[in-house]
Parts: structure tokens; C-alpha cells; sequence
């Protein structure tokens, strides 16, 4: 399931020959210096992770064994899942613990429980499983898969683009982080073309291979056929990405007013909700780019970018965050914002341009 995810030393990002935690089977380090570095962060998450798989291991095996006293056979196919959302809860449970550690072989691993709950025929946290596995994909990286799930449960239709207006979304979407998601796939977009658009300004080359590769990888492959009006096809595409960005922010605030506001503030002096223009498209996008952007942290190894991102020690305050503000909606969308890497961030700061 892991193969073709980057798997790292969580310390210094080695790649050869590392070593599994044992218990939470993870996360992996270099060496047992390295092990002991990261043992005070980790510990307390990889305690929860043992128990949780310890529980679920056995409400599963009760599920079986009730199962092969009223049939008479032992299935070991059986998954033993039950009704009344006891396993649903652990399932769960065990999918945001392992969401808090930070390699991506554990937002895989997340993933894996959270599409098994969703493909379930009875789904009591059906909203909060929908909007994890959207973060999940978003954060390996997987930005066409995360739209396709998206659009999967608000159109009739298939194939649908990132690209796209976002007018298939306004009265369909069942909740603001389901929109914040789409949001941020939109974000990922702009960055992209933005940091492509840059590199052919600078280097007046429309076969750069750092161009060739962010449309190859964003699916514009007849974008690099612009040749000398590349630049203009670039910037065309970023015109309409921003007003794709700006309709989605009115739909989120439509839904609920208070949302952005509530995100952790770009600045580490100021709080949420105290500036008159937090309202603003501009600082929200700001919130988003205040990240920790290293291999470790993020949902992909930096080496895999075309366009190296420029590190930035802010983080938003997720404690402060959870603690005002303990909505399961804003935990979800703050978890996608931390984690968020990209081929090229927004500094902040950064005006949009505006559309003439």
C-alpha cells in the first residue's frame, strides 16, 4: 500500500536504511539517537495508536465470533462491523491518531480507514469522514483525487476537472470544510501557475523543464504548446483561479460567516478575529501559506517539487485554535492548513493581482 509513498528518517529526512517503530509501525528513524530526539513528541500518540488498534482488534474478533454463533460458520472474511457505531468510533478514532503523526505513510494508512468507513452501508459520521478523506488526499498530494471525491457526492457526472468553475458546488456542498477543501485544491492551482508563470518571466524559456513539469502535473499539457504566448495562456488561467478562489470564499462565508475569521492568524502577535480586515481574501490565503514547509511536515518530499518552497517559521496556532474554538469542521480544515505543501507557496503578504 506504501510503495510509492517518500518514507524518510523523521528527524533528518535519511531515506536508507531506517528503522519502524515498533508499536506504531509509522514512522521510522535512522538510528536510536535520532529515535530518542523524537521520543518525547512521539510517544504519547504512538501509546493511543497501540490501544486504539488493541480496541478495534477486539470489537472486531466480538463481531465474528457473534457472527459464527448464530450461523454455525467462522469467517475470518467476516469484518465485524456492528450497527450500532462502536466500531465506526474506534475506526475513527485510530484514523485522527494517526493523522497527528506526520509522514505519509500514516495519512495512508488514515486514508485506508477512513474510505472504509465511508463505503460502509449505514454511516452515522458520514460529513466527518467525507471532509478526512478529502484532507488525507490533499495532503499526499493527490489533488485530482481529492476533487474527484468531492464532485463524486455533488454531481450526476464524472470527469470533472480542477479547473472547473465552482459554480457545481454553490447549494450542494453539505458543509463549510467541504468547500474550504475545494478551496484549497484551487489554492494549490494558483501556486502552481503562478510559480510557472514566474519562471518564464524570469528565464523567457517556454521549454524550461520546471514549467514543463508543474502543467504536466497540473494537466495542461496543451498549455505547453503557448510557445511565445505562454506567458499570456499562464496568466489567463491564474485571472480565473482567483475568481474561482474569491466565489468559494463567499460560498463558505455563506454557510458559515464566522469561518475564516476563526483560521489562526498569519501573525504570531495577533489573534483570530481581532482585525478588521481578516475578512479579507487576501489574509486568508495568508493563513493558509504560514506553514512549516520540510519533508517531514509535509504530506510530500520537497525533492519531488519542481519549484522549491521557501521556508517559513510561523505556524498557525492549532492548540489555541481547538481550544477557542473545539468545532470538529475547524479541526479538520486547521489540519489540512498545517500540513498543506506545495510545489510553491504564496509568501505572505503577497497581493492578487487584479483582474482587468
Amino acid at each position: 500500500m506504501f510503495s510509492n509513498l517518500v518514507i524518510s528518517c523523521m528527524v533528518c529526512g535519511q531515506q536508507d536504511d531506517l528503522k519502524q517503530c515498533a508499536q506504531c509501525k509509522l514512522v521510522h528513524f535512522c538510528g536510536q539517537e535520532h529515535q530518542q530526539t523524537h521520543w518525547p513528541s512521539h510517544k504519547a500518540v504512538r501509546k493511543k495508536i497501540a490501544t486504539l488498534r488493541k480496541r478495534l482488534r477486539e470489537i472486531k474478533k466480538a463481531g465474528r465470533e457473534s457472527f459464527a454463533e448464530l450461523t454455525g460458520v467462522l469467517s475470518l472474511q467476516f469484518t465485524g462491523i456492528r450497527r450500532d457505531g462502536i466500531h465506526l468510533n474506534e475506526q475513527l478514532q485510530l484514523a485522527e491518531q494517526k493523522l497527528e503523526i506526520d509522514p505519509p505513510v500514516a495519512i495512508e494508512s488514515a486514508l485506508k480507514h477512513v474510505i472504509d468507513l465511508r463505503n460502509l452501508p449505514f454511516r452515522p459520521l458520514s460529513d466527518d469522514v467525507l471532509e478526512m478523506a478529502t484532507s488525507c488526499l490533499i495532503r499526499l498530494d493527490r489533488d485530482q483525487e481529492a476533487y474527484n471525491y468531492l464532485t463524486h457526492w455533488t454531481s450526476r457526472y464524472k470527469d470533472h476537472d480542477r479547473f472547473e468553475a465552482p459554480d457545481i458546488f454553490e447549494g450542494m456542498a453539505p458543509s463549510a470544510a467541504f468547500l474550504a477543501s475545494v478551496f484549497l485544491v484551487k489554492l494549490r492551482l494558483f501556486t502552481a501557475m503562478d510559480s510557472a508563470r514566474q519562471c518564464y518571466i524570469k528565464g523567457g524559456n517556454c521549454s524550461d523543464p520546471r514549467i514543463m513539469t508543474t502543467l504536466e502535473k497540473c494537466g495542461l499539457k496543451d498549455v505547453m504548446k503557448g510557445g511565445p504566448k505562454l506567458g499570456e495562456h499562464l496568466s489567463a488561467i491564474i485571472f480565473t483561479l482567483q475568481d474561482d478562489m474569491k466565489e468559494l470564499y463567499l460560498q463558505v462565508e455563506q454557510i458559515q460567516p464566522d469561518f475564516w475569521s476563526r483560521l489562526p492568524s498569519v501573525h504570531e502577535n495577533r489573534e483570530p478575529c481581532h482585525d478588521n480586515s481578516g475578512m479579507e481574501t487576501q489574509q486568508v490565503l495568508d493563513c493558509y501559506t504560514v506553514t512549516v514547509l520540510s519533508p517531514r511536515l509535509g504530506a510530500v518530499s520537497n525533492s519531488s517539487s519542481p519549484f522549491q518552497p521557501t521556508r517559513c517559521s510561523l505556524v498557525p496556532r492549532k492548540r489555541w485554535m481547538e481550544r477557542k474554538f473545539p468545532s470538529k469542521i475547524l479541526k479538520l480544515v486547521s489540519r489540512v492548513v498545517i500540513y498543506l505543501t506545495s510545489s510553491a507557496q504564496i509568501l505572505p503578504g503577497r497581493q492578487l493581482e487584479k483582474r482587468r
